[in-house]
């Protein structure tokens, strides 16, 4: 009678293991990518991003075999380090097509980006880059608009409370720059 109810269990725990694994890499690369952007080495960011597509594809080809709460946490990060890097690149922030997630990883993933948007600011600071700062600050502005209409619980929620905050401090800095001529 568990014969066949074993088998598919370790089945089940092997494709488990192989995500939690993987997702592992995907978190690491997106460390990666995020640190070469704030360092100005988007080529180095570049290939990163090939590595991290990679380990994408093979997180996706088990995720119906084995849901885990570490493969939305590596597509959130995912997300938040694509989105900097494009954005860092072109000025242009990615949509949730993009992406093929759910709309909470991309939301949560939006939300840790707004995070490191706050960081390329006070970066942008010490080069005196008012231009962009004023850039970052609209952009953090269209987002946290379009996410007013949402209603979120839990953990997107606290996610969703930390963009707010951000947009503040960007207020802050900007008035810190006005204030200094």
């Amino acid at each position: 009678m568990f014969e066949k109810l074993t088998k598919e269990y370790e089945k089940h725990d092997l494709a488990r293991e192989g995500v939690i694994i993987v997702s592992r890499e995907v978190i690491r690369s997106s460390k990666k990518i995020i640190s070469a952007v704030h360092n100005d080495k988007l080529v180095d960011a570049a290939k990163y991003k090939q590595k991290i597509l990679k380990e994408i594809g093979l997180m996706r080809k088990q995720k119906d075999k084995a849901k885990t709460g570490s493969y939305s946490v590596a597509i959130q990060e995912y997300i938040e380090a694509i989105l900097l890097l494009e954005y860092a690149k072109t000025g242009k922030i990615l949509e949730f097509s993009n992406f093929g997630c759910t709309p909470d990883e991309y939301i949560m993933g939006i939300c840790d980006f707004v995070g490191e948007l706050q960081r390329r600011a006070v970066l942008k600071v010490s080069k005196g880059d008012k231009k962009e700062i004023k850039k970052i600050y609209a952009d953090v502005q269209k987002i946290y608009d379009g996410l007013l209409d949402f209603s979120f619980r839990g953990e997107v929620r606290k996610k969703f409370d930390l963009v707010k905050y951000v947009m503040v401090r960007l207020e802050e800095i900007q008035l810190e720059l006005k204030l200094r001529k």
